[in-house]
C-alpha cells in the first residue's frame, strides 16, 4: 500500500475503487475513505457524510469503481462545497473483486447503473459518466480525462452564463464564453 493522498481539484471528478463504504473520523473534522490500491481521500466531515449517503444511494458495494467531485458554487452569499458521486462504467478486464469483465456481445442486454433519486438529480450534471456510443479505442485514460474535462468546461461555462444573465444583462453570451475561455486557457498555461 501506497497511502498516497488523493488531492482533489474543484469540479473534476477523480476515479476511485473504495476499499470501504463508510468513511472513518479520523480527528480535526475530517473523514477518510480508502480505496482499493492503498489511496486515501480526506474530506471534511460534513461532505464525508454527504458522499456515504450517495454512495448509500447509488447502492454502491466494496470494489465498484465510482467518480467523485467536490462541486463548488459561487452563486449565493457565499462558497458552497458539495459533494457529488457518480457510478463509473465498468471497464473491460480484471476487476477490484477479482472478476474478470468481457465484452458484451452486440444487442445483449446489459444491466444499467443503479438509478439515481429524482430529489438527487440536478439539471446539467451528469447522473453517471456514460462512455457509450464510442469506440473502445476512445476509451483510454487520456481520452476519458478529456472529455470529463470538457463536460466540465460545458458546466462551468452554463453556470457562468446563467450569473451573467442574472447578474450582468448587458453581457451577451459569447463575452461570457471569450472570458470563461481566455480563464481557462491562462489557468493551464
Amino acid at each position: 500500500m501506497n497511502n498516497t493522498i488523493i488531492k482533489l481539484t474543484p469540479e473534476v471528478p477523480v476515479d476511485m475503487t473504495l476499499a470501504y463504504t463508510e468513511g472513518k473520523p479520523v480527528g480535526r473534522g475530517q473523514m477518510m475513505f480508502s480505496t482499493v490500491d492503498g489511496r486515501v481521500l480526506y474530506v471534511p466531515e460534513a461532505g464525508g457524510r454527504e458522499i456515504q449517503r450517495r454512495l448509500n444511494d447509488l447502492r454502491i458495494k466494496v470494489g465498484d469503481r465510482v467518480l467523485i467531485r467536490q462541486s463548488v458554487d459561487y452563486s449565493g452569499a457565499g462558497r458552497e462545497v458539495s459533494w457529488e458521486v457518480y457510478r463509473a462504467k465498468v471497464g473491460v478486464g480484471a476487476q477490484a473483486d477479482g472478476s474478470f469483465v468481457v465484452p458484451a456481445q452486440p444487442g445483449a442486454d446489459v444491466a444499467s447503473p443503479a438509478p439515481v433519486p429524482a430529489d438527487r438529480i440536478r439539471p446539467g450534471v451528469p447522473n453517471t459518466i456514460s462512455t457509450d456510443h464510442h469506440s473502445p479505442l476512445e476509451h483510454s485514460g487520456r481520452s476519458l480525462l478529456m472529455r470529463q474535462e470538457a463536460q466540465m468546461l460545458l458546466d462551468v461555462l452554463a453556470s457562468c452564463q446563467a450569473y451573467a444573465k442574472q447578474c450582468y444583462p448587458d453581457i451577451t453570451a459569447d463575452d461570457v464564453r471569450a472570458c470563461v475561455l481566455a480563464t481557462y486557457g491562462s489557468k493551464n498555461k
